[in-house]
Parts: C-alpha cells; sequence; structure tokens
C-alpha cells in the first residue's frame, strides 16, 4: 500500500498558500476596520449616516467634522463651567 495521495488535485506550493494566507489577512483587516464600532462602520451607507447625523454622506459629515475636530476632542460632554 502506498503513502502517497494522488486525488487528482494539484497541489499548491508554499508560496501560493502563503499568499493566499496574505490575501485573507488584508482582507480581514479591511473588514475589521469597516465593521469596527464607529463612524467608519458606516462610511459606506448614506442611509444610515443620514439617520444617525442628519448629513447626507461620510464625506459631507467628515468635511464639516475635521475644522471642529481640535476643539472638539477637548471638549468634555456634561462639564459645565464652575460658578463664581
Amino acid at each position: 500500500m502506498s503513502s502517497d495521495h494522488d486525488n487528482g488535485v494539484a497541489s499548491a506550493t508554499s508560496e501560493e498558500i502563503l499568499r493566499a494566507c496574505h490575501d485573507r489577512i488584508e482582507e480581514l483587516g479591511k473588514q475589521m476596520e469597516i465593521e469596527t464600532f464607529g463612524i467608519k462602520r458606516f462610511m459606506l451607507d448614506d442611509d444610515r449616516i443620514r439617520f444617525y447625523t442628519g448629513f447626507d454622506n461620510y464625506r459631507t459629515l467628515i468635511c464639516c467634522f475635521e475644522p471642529l475636530q481640535p476643539a472638539a476632542s477637548t471638549y468634555i460632554i456634561g462639564m459645565q463651567p464652575e460658578k463664581s
């Protein structure tokens, strides 16, 4: 009895397997970036951007938000100035 397994399917080379694994890792990385919690999750869905923000699309939202970002990053929600 032979220990060779030849089922008529050409076996992939190590380089082909490595390339396929690398491609899959890149694909999963892109998917993870989109699926993470945050605004990027909805960047391709204009209806959700409109529902959650009132802006027509992601590009419009970013164009309005970017100039405000430096000030917004230091603003603490719920904090009120102390009364003198």
